[in-house]
């Protein structure tokens, strides 16, 4: 498993660098954006997602 979400991670990181040089994005915002995306969806998985000890 671990073997595949490395596979997984290598492609990602591809194609986001291909894509943020296509669009000739400042690199801070592509940096600002990044990251308040991955803090909503960390934030919402918090909050939706029950916690194993509630099963």
């Amino acid at each position: 498993m671990p073997l595949y979400l490395a596979i997984a991670t290598s492609i990602d990181a591809i194609v986001e660098g291909f894509t943020l040089n296509l669009l000739q994005l400042d690199p801070y915002i592509s940096m600002i954006i990044i990251g308040m995306v991955t803090f909503i969806c960390s934030f919402l998985v918090c909050i939706l997602v029950p916690r194993p000890a509630d099963f």
